[in-house]
C-alpha cells in the first residue's frame, strides 16, 4: 500500500516570516509592503487600460469596415437596385435575392443575418 505523503511540520511561532521587506528580482534592498501595493495598483491599472484599449480597437475595426462598406456603396449603379428590388417585390423571394441585396448594398453579415432572422419570425407568425 502506498505512503501517505508526510508533510513537514510548521515553524515555530517565533520563526514565521514576519511583515517586512520583500526581496527584489536583483540587488539592492527589497520592497516593502506599500511599495508592493503601489505596484501591484499599477499592475491594475495597466491591466484596465489594456482592456480599454482592447475595445476600443474592436470599436475602431468595426467603424473602419462600416465605412469601407459605404464608400463601396458610392458607386452601386441604381438602375441594377431598382430592378433587383422590383423583382423582390413581385416575388417575395428574399432567398435568392437577399445574396444580390447584400453584395449591391454592401450589408454586413450581421445585417443579412437581422434579415434572415426577421424573416425566419414573420414566417413563424404566418404559419403559428
Amino acid at each position: 500500500a502506498p505512503q501517505a505523503a508526510s508533510f513537514p511540520p510548521p515553524p515555530p511561532p517565533q520563526a514565521r516570516a514576519q511583515p517586512g521587506p520583500v526581496a527584489g528580482p536583483g540587488p539592492g534592498p527589497g520592497l516593502d509592503a506599500a511599495e508592493l501595493e503601489e505596484l501591484r495598483e499599477a499592475v491594475a491599472d495597466f491591466e484596465g487600460r489594456e482592456a480599454l484599449w482592447a475595445e476600443q480597437m474592436r470599436f475602431l475595426k468595426d467603424e473602419l469596415r462600416e465605412l469601407q462598406r459605404a464608400q463601396a456603396r458610392e458607386g452601386v449603379d441604381l438602375q441594377y437596385l431598382k430592378n433587383v428590388l422590383v423583382k423582390y417585390l413581385e416575388t417575395q423571394d428574399l432567398n435568392s435575392l437577399l445574396p444580390v441585396l447584400a453584395e449591391a448594398l454592401k450589408l454586413s453579415t450581421e445585417e443579412v443575418e437581422r434579415i434572415r432572422a426577421s424573416r425566419r419570425g414573420l414566417l413563424g407568425r404566418f404559419l403559428g
